[in-house]
């Protein structure tokens, strides 16, 4: 998944999709983040009992839609790019699995009809606070009684890091990947949640930091084709939306 609402969704979720395999944590989980989701629905499922689960993952990132889950359960994914589901989708793993286009505010699913709902990142397309809790609202219409919402959501820090630290942490060698490095610029161009981040101000300020990227990639071991990445941002007018964590229970009363 990724952080944004577009004007030219087309050729965002294009990009997006064929960079997919190069995309590393945070913007796809990693080993540790399917490890807290397993966790988490295990304790669930010892709650409710180990019979089949109907559920549905936001989105079509591959690590959910084949998550472990007991005999004669379904997955329905569920994503509005049809080149998403065509790229990135890993097709089912039951035979009961299947993959909708669909909005994730308005989900052509029974209400009630939802076991368990998985999601990586997705509160983040929502601006703060109504549409979040619009959003929050189409998962409660659909989730029953003794379901389980699972979902990594990325916060704002309490106090906003600057770009000069995060050029100091680059340079010691403290950030771990590319991708991190992607998304400390965003949170750091975040004045508010309502307000967001303009992926093209974090681009700007990765090209006046690092004026050669490639040689930047060379130093850290990230490949030129994981620095195009941000290339991408250069023209766009997406923004990214990074909601605190009281921000998140405030919308979730809510909805």
């Amino acid at each position: 998944t990724f952080m944004t609402e577009t004007r030219n969704a087309k050729d965002l979720w294009q990009n997006i999709a064929f960079v997919w395999s190069i995309l590393r944590s945070p913007i796809r989980p990693d080993p540790e983040d399917v490890r807290i989701v397993r966790g988490a629905i295990d304790r669930w499922l010892g709650e409710r009992g180990r019979h089949r689960v109907t559920a549905a993952v936001l989105g079509v990132t591959p690590e959910l839609c084949h998550v472990d889950l007991p005999a004669g359960s379904r997955v329905l994914a569920i994503d509005k790019s049809p080149l998403m589901i065509s790229v990135v989708w890993p097709g089912p793993l039951r035979a009961s699995d299947a993959v909708l286009v669909a909005e994730w505010t308005a989900m052509p699913v029974a209400r009630s009809s939802v076991d368990l709902f998985l999601g990586d990142g997705c509160p983040a397309f929502f601006t703060p606070p109504d549409r979040l809790v619009a959003f929050f609202s189409e998962v409660r219409r659909h989730i029953n009684a003794t379901g389980r919402f699972i979902v990594r959501a990325f916060t704002q820090f309490d106090e906003p890091e600057t770009v000069v630290k995060i050029v100091e942490d680059v340079e010691s060698g403290h950030v771990r990947s590319f991708d991190v490095l992607k998304w400390r610029l965003l949170l750091a161009h975040q004045r508010s949640p309502e307000e967001g981040a303009l992926l093209s101000d974090a681009w700007r300020t990765f090209r006046d930091a690092w004026p050669r990227p490639y040689e930047l990639g060379d130093r850290h071991g990230w490949t030129h084709a994981q620095i195009d990445t941000i290339e991408q941002w250069g023209a766009a007018h997406d923004r990214a939306w990074f909601e605190t964590r009281a921000g998140f229970e405030d919308a979730l009363l809510r909805a």
